[in-house]
């Protein structure tokens, strides 16, 4: 990551929506009203999350082998009707994919489906290093406005299942596998391989259930609303000299919602990462000046350094008015007592770690179940 991303960012919002530089900067701090329910929410949506029942009202169907209409996912985005009022499903059977994917600001309501996270691959290997920067690297990315993935490795294994994955090496710098820039997405049993930067939830609300997360430095970050419920987060061995760092976040302001979530999560390392005494690890550092970022419920191991937390940068700390806290937690690497003295770090009451669930922190109840999300 780079702190000229937000520029970039801006930059890509104004030429998207035809909107000023002050009103696309204001689409990074506020999400869409939260009555706002998608369009693809019908009476029947529960259905599509059972056995194969999305899959065989796909608009578009996807399959390396030729048995589909089209060979490749990015053929498959262009037939999305601009402004699309309707949930339009991409089904991507098994086979790998070695595409980078975009779903544009004009493409919103989709549903992308695979074979499960060991079948469904769609893979890319754009990085910093290559001449790609962090927008540029990521294998899938979705802007603007409602988004449900499922069984994708890129996105997961079981009923919905679609694996995305970045093959850049540690080496090479930011290299994104998936990246999120829509309302009310909701990423559901899928599967996000990579080194640095992974996952990219850049902005608006975002739902993660039984998802498998594996990344070096900074592998789950932007400035999203999210949650990540059930998710088995996997931290790998970086680049020699490097750190492991999960989360970084870059909320900005004081009164911008923003927030990453773990709730209910695993925290563990890769055996060439648990080997390695060499490399520190921790559960996140303070991407901007009011960074907030939330481990709850989940279950920590002892790979991560008892301080937990690390700074920014030695002239950008930002641990003075970021928010970070811990709240029932457990596992080796869950003991508090030796965690960062910032004023930043908070062990959270009941109280205040009851404001992080989907029905407070994501405005969820109007748009979540209906859905047939299954929320903890």
């Amino acid at each position: 990551m780079i702190d000229k991303l937000t520029i970039v960012f801006q930059g890509l919002q104004g030429k998207a929506g035809g909107q000023s530089m002050a009103a696309s900067r204001k689409l990074l701090q506020d999400p869409l009203p939260p009555d706002q329910v998608p369009a693809w929410v019908k009476p029947n949506w529960k259905n599509l999350l059972s056995g194969d029942a999305a899959k065989a009202k796909a608009n578009a169907v996807v399959a390396a082998d030729g048995s589909g209409k089209f060979k490749t996912i990015c053929e498959a985005v262009k037939t999305i009707p601009a402004d699309n009022p309707d949930m339009f499903i991409i089904y991507i059977k098994a086979g790998v994919y070695a595409e980078n994917v975009v779903i544009g600001p004009n493409q919103p309501n989709v549903m992308v489906i695979g074979d499960g996270p060991t079948a469904t691959k769609i893979t890319g290997s754009k990085s910093e290093k290559s001449g790609a920067n962090t927008l540029e690297s990521s294998t899938f990315g979705k802007w603007h406005l409602y988004f449900l993935s499922h069984k994708l490795q890129l996105l997961s294994p079981s009923s919905f299942t679609c694996t995305p994955s970045n093959t850049a090496a540690p080496t090479e710098g930011p290299a994104v596998a998936l990246r999120i820039a829509a309302d009310k997405a909701v990423v559901i049993n899928c599967k996000m391989d990579g080194y640095q930067d992974t996952l990219f939830a850049q902005v608006y609300r975002q739902y993660y259930r039984d998802c498998q997360i594996s990344g070096t430095i900074d592998f789950v970050f932007g400035g999203s609303v999210s949650i990540f419920q059930n998710c088995h987060i996997m931290a790998r061995k970086p680049a020699l000299g490097q750190a492991d760092l999960v989360l970084a976040q870059n909320r900005e302001f004081a009164n911008d919602i923003s927030g990453i979530v773990l709730d209910g999560c695993t925290i563990k390392a890769e055996p060439a990462l648990t080997s390695d005494k060499g490399v520190l690890s921790y559960l996140g550092r303070p991407w901007k000046e009011y960074s907030r970022m939330i481990v709850m419920n989940s279950d920590i191991d002892g790979f991560i350094n008892p301080s937990g937390w690390d700074i920014w940068l030695p002239n950008k700390p930002n641990t003075q008015h970021s928010y970070i806290g811990e709240y029932n937690n457990k596992g080796p690497g869950a003991d508090v007592s030796q965690r960062v003295k910032w004023p930043s770090y908070k062990k959270l009451s009941p109280t205040e770690a009851a404001t992080y669930c989907p029905s407070t922190f994501l405005k969820a109840d109007s748009w979540l179940p209906p859905t047939g999300v299954s929320v903890k």
